[in-house]
């Protein structure tokens, strides 16, 4: 089981050399298509892959494994948020720790695997849309995207730093956004078959919410005398609206996702059985 779960960790720890330099050197409409469909397809592929070798799903090693390095990637992934100073970084350790919870979904050993899985999936599209599309729009006001050269912006770009927090704390699981109900679900079933590890999902969770909070206060620490001005356009403001209001209906109203999730377990008939 150890040697399956060092396997896993070292096809995992790529992750963490090409998404930092990818999330700060590249556009962000690019970074967060790549964020999103990387690890989607992946975890679909696993899915297929585990429902038709039933020699691998009948192995409780391999459930283990997935799920040791799923913890790995949620509790570093939020520990190394919560000390980032660049947002593109953050969007991308925000991403692993999204990417190690689809892990921890598809390593459960219950009859909700692909519920749950595909629960966490579906705001995921969403969450990262509405932060590249910020900070695109930041991006073109500042040089770097450092804490240095963004302080204070929520004055000049209200509306694109009100996106970026909240896409950041859905990804953080906070009430009432898109990304609560997946987790709570998610938790739901881990704390059935380790509190250990849903402790550290919990761990992963908070430096991500921590690391929300310390992005906000960089954006509002502006000067007193600093007016406030809307210098996002038209179209943009729309844009982010929608996607903003999106995160909200997803979180107040999850039951709308059950009509697209719905006959999804018949796609993996043989998987939590």
């Amino acid at each position: 089981m150890l040697s399956l779960g060092f396997a896993f960790l070292l096809a995992v720890f790529p992750l963490y050399s090409w998404i930092p330099m990818l999330t700060e050197e590249a556009s962000p409409y690019a970074t967060g298509f790549l964020l999103w469909a990387l690890p989607t397809f992946t975890v679909i592929f696993l899915l297929n892959f585990l429902d038709r070798y039933t020699w691998l799903r009948s192995t409780p090693q391999l459930s283990s494994a997935i799920q040791y390095a799923g913890v790995f990637m949620v509790a570093s992934g939020g520990l190394f948020a919560s000390q980032q100073k660049h947002i593109g970084r953050m969007m991308g350790y925000a991403s692993i720790v999204e990417t190690g919870l689809l892990l921890l979904a598809a390593g459960l050993r219950s009859t909700e695997v692909v519920n749950v899985t595909f629960l966490l999936l579906t705001p995921r599209g969403l969450e990262l849309a509405v932060w590249a599309l910020a900070i695109s729009i930041i991006k073109r006001k500042v040089y770097s995207l450092r804490f240095s050269e963004v302080r204070g912006l929520a004055r000049s770009y209200p509306v694109a730093v009100t996106s970026i927090i909240l896409a950041h704390l859905s990804m953080a699981g906070f009430p009432l956004l898109a990304g609560f109900p997946s987790r709570a679900a998610l938790w739901q079933e881990l704390g059935g078959e380790s509190l250990t590890i849903s402790l550290w999902v919990f761990i992963g969770l908070l430096g991500l919410l921590i690391g929300a909070i310390r992005t906000l206060a960089v954006f509002v620490m502006a000067e007193e005398n600093k007016a406030w001005e809307l210098n996002e356009t038209w179209v943009q403001v729309i844009m982010l609206g929608v996607g903003v209001i999106g995160l909200f209906i997803l979180g107040i109203f999850p039951q709308v996702l059950q009509p697209f999730i719905a006959n999804l377990p018949a796609l993996f008939e043989h998987l939590g059985q």
